[in-house]
């Protein structure tokens, strides 16, 4: 009696499954989740968009501080709100962390929280953030004493939260490497940068050659 070979059909069948042009393919993995940051570079350019974006709040005319010294009002009805009083005419604001609200039309317009890049203030960590029109900039950078003696440290790590919602990491030497020349200091990060013009404090916005005034008060 000759016997049937069932097996033989049934692999044919997998195989031909296993090779369907109809199988679904499987999902691209895509950086710049909080999980799969995407890769730090020094072309990024979130930073120069965000100081861009916050032309829209700044102010043209000269402010006026209240007694406080923790509000700002502008002759158009716009003011500004600090987190803190501001210090006194000539005080070193180099190292000094600012909280801030620019108010326009009874809304806030921009919010920035900042803390000096360590190459200003000589401190080693550097957090700042920049809300507007329901985005938000963030970068954070970790720094260290440079290994060789050197008095300039070396980054370690970054990670720039950028206002498409696209997040981008980098740690140890790569941070730097395609930075002209391998210069950290040309890192893409976004300042926020305080000087005294006699009695006036003018604030201004700044991502490497992009400068945005945000406005002057006194």
């Amino acid at each position: 009696m000759r016997r049937r070979s069932c097996g033989l059909p049934l692999v044919l069948l997998l195989a031909a499954c296993s090779e369907s042009p109809f199988a679904p393919t499987p999902e691209a993995v895509t950086c710049g989740s909080d999980e799969v940051p995407c890769t730090f570079r020094c072309t990024l350019d979130c930073a120069s968009t965000t100081v861009e974006m916050a032309a829209a709040c700044m102010q043209s005319l000269q402010g006026t501080l209240d007694a406080t010294r923790t509000r700002c009002d502008f002759p158009d009805g716009g003011r500004v709100e600090f987190a803190w009083p501001i210090p006194p005419q000539g005080s070193e604001l180099t190292a000094r962390r600012w909280s801030l609200k620019i108010q326009r039309d009874q809304s806030t317009c921009l919010a920035i929280t900042a803390q000096p890049l360590p190459w200003v203030a000589g401190g080693l960590d550097a957090v700042t953030e920049v809300r507007s029109a329901g985005e938000t900039y963030r970068h954070e950078l970790k720094m260290a004493s440079a290994s060789d003696g050197g008095l300039t440290p070396v980054p370690t790590r970054v990670v720039v939260d950028c206002p498409d919602g696209r997040r981008f990491a980098g740690a140890g030497a790569a941070i730097c490497a395609d930075c002209p020349g391998g210069d950290c200091l040309n890192l893409p990060l976004v300042q926020l940068d305080t000087t005294w013009s006699g009695s006036t404090l003018d604030f201004q916005l700044r991502a490497g050659q992009g400068i945005t005034p945000l406005f002057s008060c006194r």
